[in-house]
């Protein structure tokens, strides 16, 4: 199982690089089952992300959002603060488009202090011009 649960990930990937969207979304709701059976937290946490995009892409914001929820109470029980911080940057694209920039400012600020703990310059900045750009787009 974690054998297909592996290659489901990775073929739902090459699915979302190449905007074959829905086969993606079949590649990782099979991957995250099989993922489950086994036990592997990492694993699901990764596919919960992917499967998050999928449904951005796919303009289901509330399935998106709920994948992202699921993935950052994970990456918070394993402890992984890059991966978290990743997850919270696609979190904060999604309310971006979604017109929510309170909730965008919010999870980039989350980031933003747990990128300063890590003393990630590269993501310091990164976060920085996104919320710089936040402010623009949120007062127009």
């Amino acid at each position: 199982l974690q054998y297909q649960a592996k290659v489901l990930g990775n073929l739902g990937t090459l699915y979302l690089d190449s905007d074959r969207v829905t086969d993606a979304l079949d590649c990782f709701l099979k991957d995250i089952e099989r993922s489950q059976l086994i036990g592997d937290i990492v694993s699901q946490a990764k596919t919960l992300n992917n499967l998050a995009i999928a449904y951005r892409r796919l303009g289901k914001p509330e399935q998106a959002l709920n994948c992202y929820q699921n993935c950052i109470a994970i990456q918070n029980e394993l402890g992984n603060t890059s991966d978290l911080i990743s997850t919270w940057l696609n979190m904060a694209n999604l309310y971006r488009i979604e017109n929510n920039y309170s909730a965008m400012r919010d999870v980039l600020e989350r980031a933003l202090a747990a990128s300063e703990s890590l003393n990630d310059l590269e993501k310091i900045a990164q976060i920085k011009e996104m919320l710089q750009q936040n402010t623009q787009e949120g007062s127009q």
